[in-house]
């Protein structure tokens, strides 16, 4: 698992793990650059476990720190992982820096 984050929560804000687990699958639905089967939701008391595998670093962080706004979370377990894309990393070189190759 990539992180936990705890969340103290005081009475008045605590929720079911049915309730969480709907407003936590509405949230990422929500997320309209994060394909929902790229991601499983579990929770339990209040915590709320992620994992699966996205496309790139950005979707990852969107899908966390939507859940961590979620009023009922106690935490957030992020076991998401980033798929990497090597064609992709290949063809583009590092900051702007052109690649190229000389024979001598």
């Amino acid at each position: 698992m990539r992180g936990r984050i705890f969340l103290p929560l005081t009475p008045f804000c605590r929720r079911g793990d049915a309730e969480l687990m709907h407003s936590a699958s509405e949230t990422l639905q929500s997320i309209t650059e994060v394909p929902t089967d790229y991601v499983a939701i579990q929770v339990a008391n209040g915590w709320i476990t992620l994992s699966g595998t996205v496309d790139w670093r950005w979707q990852r962080d969107a899908v966390v720190n939507a859940m961590r706004r979620l009023v009922g979370v106690t935490g957030v377990g992020d076991g998401i992982e980033v798929r990497p894309d090597l064609s992709l990393n290949a063809a583009l070189p590092p900051c702007g820096i052109a690649a190229s190759e000389s024979g001598g």
